[in-house]
């Protein structure tokens, strides 16, 4: 039997989660239920994304992902079957899957759309009985129809203000406190090429390289590194960025108050550039 895998924002002080995996085993008996988190931030569609796109290519072909997140985001909410690289996906058509993968899925279906009142269990119903069909090796052509085009992403982008300037949100925040931010590796290179640059988070925290691993730094000081995932990250060598810089992910549907504004400056004109925080 293929791996299921679960991603939610339902938490797990509750009983949601476990409902949520029991109904999955009922549907697909023998099925291995993997959960990659159920600590997505309510309604946070681009941080479930990344940590879908972290995850996604660990897991064997043929496994079943199934995203719940947002799934009440409209009036008449979608949930969608993709197939990508031999694995599946099904999720709503809310923005997720063009922010996990950009254009590159091709192969989309439509498995149902609500346009009256719609609860978890009947969303995860219509999800588990699409599953069961793959599990099975079945064909699943009459519970879906062609979808041609997804939602687009709703994505919180780094804005760039100026020349060499950009304004970056916090994306994410793992348990050790490292902080990703929403400028990728091909964004940081198209904004500031190889300018010099210098982050200062404070009087004695001073980032004056990209780090490619955490010890690169002593104990206790600053870093930045471009993650596994291709994004820009801070962090402290064993300790919090997140808890040191007060920093924290959106809170909801992806408003965030905290702005990290990098600025990069001509070699000619200073030493450095300058990356400084600003809260808001």
């Amino acid at each position: 039997m293929p791996v299921l895998t679960l991603l939610t924002d339902l938490g797990t002080a509750g009983h949601s989660a476990t409902a949520v995996e029991t109904m999955l085993r009922r549907h697909v008996p023998g099925a291995e239920v993997v959960s990659i988190s159920h600590h997505v931030t309510c309604f946070d569609v681009q941080q479930a994304a990344y940590l879908l796109r972290s995850a996604w290519q660990h897991f064997p072909l043929g496994t079943i992902h199934v995203i719940l997140v947002d799934i009440f985001y409209n009036e008449a909410p979608a949930l969608l079957l993709a197939e990508y690289q031999g694995q599946y996906f099904l999720l709503p058509d809310n923005g997720m899957l063009t922010l996990a993968f950009g254009n590159a899925v091709q192969r989309v279906w439509l498995c149902r759309q609500w346009h009256a009142s719609l609860n978890l269990p009947a969303w995860l119903e219509a999800a588990a009985a699409v599953a069961a069909k793959i599990a099975a090796g079945k064909g699943f052509s009459d519970m879906v129809s062609p979808h041609l085009s997804v939602a687009p992403p709703r994505l919180i982008a780094p804005r760039i203000a100026a020349q060499g300037v950009a304004e970056c949100n916090v994306m994410y925040i793992d348990r050790f406190g490292n902080v990703v931010l929403n400028m990728t590796h091909e964004n940081f290179t198209a904004t500031f090429g190889d300018k010099p640059f210098r982050i200062a988070l404070s009087r004695r925290d001073v980032i004056t390289a990209v780090s490619r691993h955490y010890s690169d730094v002593a104990a206790g000081r600053a870093l930045c590194r471009f993650n596994t995932s291709g994004f820009l990250e801070l962090a402290i060598n064993r300790g919090s960025a997140a808890e040191k810089f007060g920093l924290q992910p959106p809170q909801f549907r992806n408003v965030s108050y905290q702005v990290i504004t990098i600025e990069a400056r001509s070699a000619a004109r200073q030493p450095a550039g300058k990356v400084h925080l600003s809260l808001a």
